[in-house]
């Protein structure tokens, strides 16, 4: 029998995702397209999603100054939607700004029926 939280796509249905779900998608330009669709629908439905494209990488980013933002963006993300840490760096304000609106959303969410 068929999941039905998955779609044909193998994308979870972006209803039945736990609306403490945050995906941050850090794609090389060659791969992001595939995944326009996954993040429009997750947008859509008021998840916490990102999207950052590398231009001239691959899936395996090589190219050291990515690596570092792709490193150093992680550690941020992961930081602040699991333990609420906000970095008091001047330069990534506009970051958390983007975040905090996410999360807000996130909480708002669409009302559910509970079984």
């Amino acid at each position: 029998m068929a999941d039905p939280n998955v779609n044909v796509r193998g994308m979870p249905d972006a209803d039945a995702m736990d609306d403490r779900s945050f995906i941050l998608m850090q794609l090389a330009d060659e791969e992001y397209l595939l995944s326009l669709e996954a993040f429009q629908a997750l947008r859509e439905h008021n998840k916490s999603v990102e999207m950052y494209v590398f231009p001239k990488e691959h899936h395996i980013k090589w190219q050291p100054v990515h690596r570092f933002a792709i490193y150093n963006r992680n550690i941020d993300w992961f930081s602040f939607w699991l333990r609420s840490y906000i970095d008091p760096d001047p330069s990534k304000k506009a970051q958390y700004e983007r975040w905090k609106a996410m999360r807000i959303l996130a909480n708002k969410g669409p009302q559910r029926r509970h079984m």
